[in-house]
């Protein structure tokens, strides 16, 4: 089973794994170094219309993090007999301090066909910065 949330891309961002590419001149020098076609970038700015570079930046990173390699690994383990399972997440809830995005695990109750479990909220709790 392979499953993606339609917003995991915000994690690199949440961790301070990624650039902040937050121009539209840096996202055109992004897509450039990655040699990425000339289409790709308005092709997510058109599903992505009134979205900050930044985040038309995190959407394709991301896609090249998680979702290209985790559709192939799917995609080879179906061609060799095995049963594949891919899915988009898109359930969204609010925390604390806001909406939650990048909400891992949280598809685990409706693959095993028990969407009446049980939320659990573990108190957010501030670390300090280092």
């Amino acid at each position: 089973m392979v499953c993606h949330t339609t917003q995991e891309y915000r994690l690199l961002d949440a961790v301070g794994s990624s650039a902040k590419v937050i121009t539209d001149d840096q996202l055109a020098l992004f897509a450039k170094d990655f040699h990425l076609p000339d289409t790709l970038v308005p092709g997510y700015r058109a599903l992505m219309p009134l979205a900050p570079a930044l985040d038309i930046y995190l959407a394709i990173f991301g896609d090249m993090q998680f979702s290209e390699y985790s559709t192939r690994l799917a995609e080879r383990h179906a061609q060799s007999g095995g049963r594949a399972f891919m899915s988009r997440f898109a359930r969204q809830r609010n925390g604390p301090e806001g909406a939650v995005y990048a909400w891992h695990c949280a598809d685990i109750p409706f693959r095993v066909r028990q969407p009446h479990c049980q939320e659990r909220r573990v108190p957010h709790q501030r670390t300090a910065e280092r």
